[in-house]
């Protein structure tokens, strides 16, 4: 019997077979891991996106049963309880006398309303059906929300799972939207 495969050579094969596109597949998890951490305050996005690729790629060949899927939930899922160990640290290396917990810094907020700019443009940019439609599915919380999204695939006619496909590829397209707004894809071309 060989020797196992590398942690980091096993994530890139099961991001792809062919080696640079998972290369290329990896830098774009590692840059939107990197924007997650930036939105929330996060002074070491990097390092944090970084460390979370590691520590998945060394938790995936030990997966019991074997890790199937999108990698990108489950990375952000990583990513952010290294954020929060990260904060933990922070607040426990504040000074004794320190009585105000520091606000997000300088860049940090100016991305942050970057952010918002660009989804703003966005969701001013789509068809107004789809707008009203995506800004009615996030607005409730707990039953109310449940009742609410029941209500709208009631009105559209379709049943509730049809509404989630629906709010997916709108999501979906909102993103790639603020992405380009926010300079990380280049503009698609018309056809």
């Amino acid at each position: 019997m060989g020797q196992p495969e590398p942690p980091f050579n096993f994530l890139l094969s099961k991001l792809s077979s062919d080696r640079d596109t998972a290369e290329k597949k990896l830098k774009d998890i590692r840059r939107r891991l990197v924007i997650m951490l930036d939105c929330r305050g996060c002074t070491s996005s990097e390092d944090l996106a970084h460390e979370a690729i590691l520590c998945f790629a060394r938790r995936l060949p030990n997966m019991d049963p074997p890790f199937v899927g999108d990698v990108i939930p489950y990375l952000y899922t990583v990513a952010y309880n290294l954020y929060l160990d990260y904060i933990d640290k922070q607040l426990l290396a504040l000074p004794d006398n320190f009585t105000e917990i520091p606000g997000p810094d300088e860049e940090a907020a100016n991305i942050k309303e970057q952010l918002h700019e660009c989804l703003d443009a966005c969701l001013d940019g789509m068809d107004p059906k789809s707008r009203d439609l995506v800004l009615d599915y996030y607005r409730l919380d707990k039953q109310s929300k449940i009742d609410l999204r029941k209500s709208l695939a009631q009105d559209l006619g379709i049943s509730v799972n049809a509404l989630r496909i629906r709010l997916h590829n709108i999501r979906a397209n909102l993103e790639k939207c603020i992405e380009q707004c926010l300079g990380l894809k280049p503009p698609l071309e018309m056809e």
